[in-house]
């Protein structure tokens, strides 16, 4: 335990002798500190904190309608009153529309470089 006081006594001896350096010191570990919580907290906003209303993600699902290999086709609206009125399988059901576009290559709005 001795030791441990008397390295901690030169290094601040140490420091205290060049202080330009410690101020660089402290200011690159500061900096890198601060950068690196932002960062980790930024990610677990984004990837690991659970969604609102999600919070036993593992039992949520998609149901998707395909014929063989095609891709898949949407819901009519009494197919989804169907899905709707299974309470005893669902918990809740939400619906949503998703429209794929594609956009000719040479279209006179968009540039494309």
């Amino acid at each position: 335990m001795d030791t441990l006081g008397r390295d901690i006594r030169f290094s601040v001896r140490t420091l205290l002798k060049n202080p330009g350096f410690t101020a660089i010191a402290v200011l690159a570990l500061g900096l890198g500190i601060g950068a690196s919580t932002a960062i980790f907290t930024i990610a677990y906003g984004l990837i690991w904190k659970p969604l609102p209303g999600a919070a036993r993600a593992d039992e949520l699902v998609s149901l998707t309608l395909s014929q063989g290999q095609g891709f898949p086709f949407n819901l009519s609206k009494s197919s989804y009153d169907d899905y709707r009125k299974l309470d005893s399988v669902f918990s809740d059901t939400v619906a949503f529309y998703a429209d794929f576009v594609q956009m000719p290559a040479e279209h006179p709005s968009v540039s494309c470089h």
